[in-house]
């Protein structure tokens, strides 16, 4: 083992408290995959479960992510050397797994999160997909001055040599919410429509609401609005008595500055008679790679309210 390294883990080991950090590194999506290229990544068939195609992954070290999808005959799995173009996929699912490292993270005490004993070095790295804020690890086998010890890193962007260590470098989707939401895309939900257009029928985003409840509504959750909706919540007061609802919902904020990949948290208002915002409520605003918006909406303080749609 590194003899700095050494002295500066033994100083972090009295001292170490558990870091306040916040984001789960997240390696599990639905719906999504990678630009597969021939020569480069590899496809298997008949492998039936996702589970047997992320050891697949997990048992190559060259291999970054994997998806797997079944076509009602089959099953696939496909392993990639390297994830790029992230782009929708129905029916699929897919995950990354930790690249392996030589030698040991070079950190500080500021960078360790927690440290705890393992009996291996996948146990260790299964413990740091699980720990907020964590993007790297060392393990330390039994002949080392630290036998099984887990460490878990904020980051891992550098190494040193070590003995019996094994490291590894978490890679994080980015933005799982652009893949794995719902869909609005009722036609009512327009801003052209008026509700007198709609036999004055008041739809509300919320549930238990009976029969006025959105036929699309399920619930707090990842939303992306598509057409014959529109393709975005509006951004401007559409005035009450439309979108098929009385209390019509809207984003008081400018989504247009939100940058890809960036989640946002905006007001939402609900209009009424000579009242934009009668109401109040916190939304989550992403912008997705293909730039589209997901919004996280949670249910509608009342009913009638519903969120708009617009073609903005």
């Amino acid at each position: 083992m590194n003899f700095t390294l050494f002295i500066k883990l033994i100083v972090c080991f009295g001292v170490l408290e558990l870091q306040n950090v916040e984001g789960k590194c997240e390696n599990l999506i639905t719906s999504a995959t990678w630009k597969f290229k021939a020569g480069r990544d590899v496809s298997h068939f008949g492998v039936e479960t996702v589970e047997e195609c992320a050891a697949l992954c997990a048992s190559n070290p060259e291999c970054r992510g994997y998806t797997w999808r079944f076509d009602d005959v089959i099953g696939w799995c496909y392993k990639f050397a390297v994830l790029e173009n992230i782009h929708e996929c129905a029916g699929c699912q897919s995950g990354t797994v930790a690249e392996v490292l030589e030698g040991s993270c070079l950190a500080g005490a500021d960078d360790i999160i927690d440290e705890v004993t393992v009996e291996s070095s996948e146990a260790c790295a299964q413990l740091c997909t699980t720990t907020d804020g964590c993007l790297g690890y060392t393990w330390y086998e039994k002949s080392t001055p630290f036998p099984q010890f887990c460490f878990m890193y904020k980051n891992c962007e550098d190494t040193v040599p070590c003995y019996g260590c094994s490291s590894g470098r978490l890679s994080c989707i980015s933005s799982p919410q652009c893949y794995g939401y719902r869909v609005l895309d009722e036609e009512s939900r327009s801003v052209n429509l008026h509700s007198e257009q709609n036999s004055n029928f008041y739809f509300c985003d919320r549930e238990a609401s009976g029969d006025d409840t959105s036929l699309r509504w399920r619930g707090p959750g990842y939303y992306r609005v598509k057409e014959p909706a529109g393709t975005q919540i509006p951004t401007s007061n559409p005035g009450p008595d439309h979108c098929g609802t009385y209390r019509s919902g809207w984003i008081n904020g400018d989504t247009d500055s939100i940058q890809v990949g960036e989640e946002r948290t905006m007001e939402a208002c609900f209009s009424t008679n000579g009242v934009s915002c009668y109401h109040t409520m916190q939304v989550k605003v992403t912008r997705c790679p293909d730039d589209y918006f997901v919004y996280y909406l949670d249910n509608v303080p009342f009913c009638n309210a519903r969120f708009c749609a617009s073609l903005e």
